[in-house]
């Protein structure tokens, strides 16, 4: 196989997270699977890689690095691996080359028949297996089998076929295997004062600071309760402060009847190496209270509610309430003795005119139950008068008419009525209330009425509509225009010129008048031939300027016509009807007429006509 020279050599560095196989988080393209001789791979983020990898190149772990693989890894012999971040190959990793390690490497199988300089922390969950390889540089090993047997092929990177281990801990997290060296065969060394064997974590851990506030009612608290998970039950409780209800053998404290305060104790466990750790433990022992109170309430106060209970009646009630500062039960008991209070109650009846009604020192609107309430200076309990109001109704009623300004005066129940506007007649009514008849005398004179049309028209004899929107069926109308009277609400006609002008309508009801409405009936194409001057000369050289006689946009989109064109000795050389071509200088077969005087006659859907010469004219 052959490999690029150093001068090809080529560097991978990440940039971002990702995946192994995510182009865009490296630079210089993909990062190979397999790293040639020469090239190098430089991990600086958290990268997960899903296949497996040969390395016969450099692969780089920097601080700030961790690379993740579940397949398998191969470190050839003229690879080197460098971890100082984190490396993790959930799979087996055959190590033939150069590694250095000190950072953390998590290895399920290690298989190493290099040389590995471990000063950081190797850990396998299976087995260590330094087939011919050498491990050495103070680092530790985390395993419960680590195997060792000679191996010629290691020979040429270590020098020997022999497995050699030096200046390493070796620790087994499983205390019912304690020793890792169970599988040693062939041509092995182990430096025995460097290399230490221990059966415990490398670090004691004594978990996590913790706090609690009791009450000096709880009876004990367990400090054992107070451990986080991840805390060793290896450990020691010691109190610092004095309570004398401690017992460090047990860890229980006894809180019952303990004086209020904050009480102090350590959890220490002790770990490999004389190492230390040490946890801190307060308990705040808070007091509970015991309150009584006495209250005098008028009758007409029950139920209240009091510290979230409902008291119905007199009597004793009791209610644990928490501190919000404490947490702790007071236990608050209420004693509750009755004073009546006197009731009384009248009747009234009014009618509705009396109201607002004033009675007490209250102004009442309407009929109902209204209550007054007057201190006792003696029992300090109110007497509440209460009255009970009726309100009969006032019979009414109401008429309204339309008069016209010369049907005033006119009489009503006895009144003469002289103008427009609102009157009221009263008589006595059978539940003892007035009874009110209103008349409302309504001005005679109608609104002009509203008209649609559906005008403009755009040629004569066009249909044109045109009515009353808002017809009143007690209405009789007149309509008026040229020509034109009608007595219909809806009218439709074919609007001519002698037809075309201004419309109006009214309407009377009962006598009375309205205003007028007028509308504009117009005809938008009209066609007047007698004002209207043909032209008598073209000059028919192509030009663009008056090179054509368009009789279409002379008479409109609306009038019939019919033109013809004689020469000077009467015969017929062009026609034009409506929508026909335009005179232009051509005969009716195309030939071009030349220049001279011509006879014209233009003939319109009146039955008029328009006759005279016409000159053609060719000169540029």
């Amino acid at each position: 196989m052959l490999f690029a020279s150093d001068s090809n050599a080529t560097v991978y560095t990440s940039i971002n997270n990702g995946q192994y196989n995510n182009c865009n988080i490296w630079t210089n393209g993909c990062a190979p699977n397999e790293i040639q001789a020469g090239d190098t791979v430089i991990v600086n983020h958290n990268v997960d890689a899903s296949s497996s990898m040969e390395i016969s190149g450099v692969l780089i772990i920097n601080a700030s690095g961790d690379l993740s693989l579940v397949n398998d890894v191969d470190l050839y012999q003229s690879g080197r691996l460098e971890v100082y971040g984190t490396l993790s190959i959930l799979a087996d990793f055959d190590m033939r080359g150069t590694m250095y390690n000190s950072g953390l490497s998590i290895i399920q199988n290690f298989r190493n028949r290099g040389y590995c300089c471990n000063s950081g922390t190797i850990k396998s969950s299976d087995l260590i297996y330094i087939q011919g390889g050498h491990i050495e540089c103070g680092g530790t090993l985390l395993t419960c089998e680590l195997d060792m047997n000679s191996y010629n092929g290691a020979t040429a990177v270590t020098g020997s076929p022999t497995a050699e281990l030096n200046n390493q801990n070796i620790c087994c997290e499983n205390a019912s295997d304690p020793n890792p060296l169970n599988n040693l065969n062939g041509s092995w060394y182990i430096d025995s004062i460097s290399v230490q064997i221990c059966m415990v974590p490398l670090m004691p851990n004594a978990g996590q600071d913790s706090s609690l506030s009791v009450c000096n009612n709880t009876v004990q608290v367990d400090l054992h309760t107070l451990l986080s998970s991840d805390a060793s039950d290896m450990g020691g409780f010691v109190e610092v402060s004095s309570s004398g209800s401690f017992n460090s053998v047990t860890g229980v404290l006894i809180t019952d009847g303990l004086t209020p305060g904050t009480y102090s104790f350590t959890y220490t466990v002790n770990g490999y190496m004389g190492v230390t750790d040490v946890a801190n433990f307060t308990v705040t022992v808070n007091p509970t209270l015991n309150v009584i109170e006495n209250l005098e309430i008028c009758s007409n106060a029950f139920p209240f509610d009091w510290n979230g209970i409902t008291i119905t009646e007199a009597g004793s009630s009791s209610v644990n309430l928490v501190s919000t500062v404490t947490g702790c039960d007071s236990i608050v008991t209420l004693n509750t003795t009755v004073i009546p209070i006197i009731s009384t109650s009248e009747t009234i009846t009014i009618c509705e005119n009396d109201l607002p009604f004033a009675w007490n020192g209250l102004t009442i609107g309407q009929a109902g139950s209204e209550s007054v309430v007057y201190p006792s200076s003696v029992t300090g309990c109110d007497s509440i008068i209460t009255l009970n109001l009726f309100v009969n109704a006032i019979p009414t009623s109401s008429i309204d008419t339309l008069v016209c300004a010369s049907q005033l005066p006119f009489s009503w129940n006895g009144l003469s009525i002289n103008n427009f506007g609102s009157y009221e007649f009263v008589s006595p009514g059978a539940n003892g209330c007035d009874s009110i008849t209103s008349l409302l005398v309504l001005d005679g004179q109608l609104a002009a009425p509203l008209v649609y049309s559906s005008g403009p028209v755009t040629c004569p004899k066009d249909l044109v509509n045109f009515e009353v929107s808002n017809e009143n069926s007690s209405a009789i109308y007149e309509w008026f225009g040229p020509n034109f009277t009608s007595s219909d609400v809806s009218n439709e006609i074919e609007l001519t010129e002698d037809l075309a002008g201004v419309y109006g309508v009214s309407y009377t009801v009962d006598g009375c008048s309205s205003d007028t409405t007028y509308i504009n009936l117009e005809i938008q194409n009209q066609f007047d031939y007698q004002t209207f001057n043909f032209p008598n000369v073209i000059t028919a050289n192509g030009d663009g300027k008056n090179d054509e006689i368009n009789l279409d946009g002379f008479v409109g989109p609306c009038a019939q016509f019919l033109l013809t064109i004689r020469d000077r000795w009467g015969s017929e050389v062009f026609r034009q009807e409506r929508g026909g071509e335009s005179f232009n200088g051509l005969s009716v077969d195309g030939r071009e007429l030349p220049e001279g005087t011509y006879f014209y006659r233009f003939i319109f859907d009146q039955d008029e006509d328009v006759s005279g010469f016409l000159h053609i004219v060719r000169g540029k």
